[in-house]
């Protein structure tokens, strides 16, 4: 073909390789794979996280309960102080267990991302097909 050249109906104006087109879908097939890979590891982290939360949750209640117990006798002097304030730390701890599994749980809903074909990865993948 030349520049300014007359095309007729049904003329041949570009050939693409097929071994080029066939590499980029199987790639592209394989980029659309690795992602609901990625998406179904992601998902499975918020599973996860949501199950240390409730878990940490659980034991801060737990904590509380027997804590109450020690404060209530503490009062009476039946238990050294020495004991409330170890019963007082192990509540601490417990809240700050729970903020970090709330806060894992959340970073692991940030790094999925919406679900389906909504889902960044998901989409640019098919994007490539």
């Amino acid at each position: 073909m030349v520049a300014d050249q007359v095309v007729n109906a049904g003329d041949l104006l570009v050939q693409i390789e097929k071994q080029v087109y066939e590499l980029a879908i199987e790639q592209a097939s394989a980029e659309l794979e690795m992602a609901g890979q990625e998406t179904g590891a992601g998902t499975a982290a918020v599973a996860i996280g949501q199950a240390n939360f409730i878990d940490a949750q659980a034991n801060l209640n737990h904590i509380k309960v027997q804590a109450k117990r020690i404060f209530e006798i503490e009062k009476k002097g039946v238990v050294s102080k020495a004991e409330a304030d170890e019963a007082r730390a192990k509540v601490n701890k417990a809240e700050a267990q729970v903020e970090v599994a709330r806060d894992e749980l959340e970073k692991a809903k940030q790094q999925l991302g919406q679900k389906g074909e909504s889902n960044s990865r998901i989409r640019k993948a098919i994007a490539a097909l």
